[in-house]
């Protein structure tokens, strides 16, 4: 009988269709709503045959103590949560469902980036405390003719581009070192070659990087101050990519006009933290990736990464390599 454990599912949700895949075999199926990082949480997982993951993190300090570990499944895109050097050296899998959500976090993307550009959050405000005729009250600039950048230029951005291409904007632009400029030529995007050169240019950014040495607070008071006067900034990718204390005074001064934001540097969300005090700003609880249909993919991806590695054979969807 294997042992599989679903980890930090804080939304209670129900399980079938990963029972379903895992039918022809003998499962123990475990859901926990909590995450692995004590030594109290880590001895319920020491003995599992695999792990499928949540937001949660996964360090080296729990790899260590898996006996039977074959397999650690994200349920998302994203594995900078989980030591993958640790795991690998343990001879275990790590897999993740890179497309599931492709479609959800570029709508959730220009959802808030339209919101911010036509300023709803401050005109539902005020027609709720009765006042009326507000729309000049702060200034609100026509799309057409502005210019949109993308620092990571991946399928969500790809995506994203895509749906704003009817929006009369001047230009699209991307900086992403690891796409080339054919390519972006042909989804009607114009590459620059670094971001120092892209900042100046953007009345609206959108990041879609992942987290890691080079990027964790790339966007900061010295890149922030390259921006244009009145930016829009939509994060929907990973919080450790701007340092929150920076942003917060950007936002304060209208050097940024307005952020979308859907990650954080901690989650959940300091109920202290500055950004709930501020008019300009569109929270959500990192929920871009949600939908019916894109939660079922991730539950039929992940699981089926499982069942192939609990079967002896390799993963589809594989972040690192095990060898035989």
């Amino acid at each position: 009988m294997f042992k599989i454990a679903v980890v930090g599912d804080r939304s209670n949700n129900n399980h079938e269709e990963e029972r379903k895949i895992f039918s022809a075999l003998q499962v123990e199926f475990l859901v926990y709503n909590f995450t692995l990082e004590t030594d109290e949480n880590i001895a319920y997982f020491k003995d599992v045959d695999a792990i499928l993951a949540y937001q949660t993190t996964i360090s080296k300090k729990t790899i260590d103590q898996l006996t039977k570990c074959k397999i650690i499944a994200r349920y998302g895109v994203g594995t900078d949560a989980i030591d993958i050097e640790a795991a690998t050296a343990k001879g275990i899998w790590v897999t993740s469902v890179p497309v599931a959500a492709v479609e959800e976090v570029a709508t959730h993307s220009l959802a808030m980036l339209l919101a911010l550009a036509r300023n709803l959050l401050y005109i539902d405000k005020q027609v709720r405390l009765g006042r009326w005729n507000t729309a000049g009250e702060r200034a609100v600039h026509r799309m057409s003719g502005r210019r949109m950048g993308f620092v990571g230029f991946g399928a969500t951005a790809k995506q994203l581009a895509a749906r704003l291409q009817s929006f009369g904007l001047a230009e699209l632009l991307m900086y992403d070192p690891h796409v080339d400029a054919n390519t972006a030529r042909r989804l009607g995007v114009k590459k620059v070659d670094t971001i120092e050169q892209l900042l100046p240019m953007c009345d609206y950014l959108s990041l879609h990087l992942p987290s890691t040495s080079e990027t964790r607070g790339m966007i900061n008071t010295k890149t922030i101050a390259m921006m244009k006067d009145g930016v829009i900034l939509i994060n929907t990718a990973r919080g450790s990519l701007i340092n929150e204390s920076d942003l917060v005074e950007a936002l304060r001064s209208d050097k940024i006009a307005g952020a979308g934001l859907d990650v954080f540097a901690m989650e959940p969300l300091n109920p202290d933290s500055a950004l709930l005090t501020l008019e300009n700003v569109i929270l959500s609880d990192h929920c871009a990736y949600y939908s019916v249909e894109s939660e079922s993919e991730a539950k039929r991806v992940a699981a089926g990464n499982v069942l192939r590695v609990l079967t002896g054979q390799q993963p589809d969807t594989p972040v690192n390599q095990i060898r035989p």
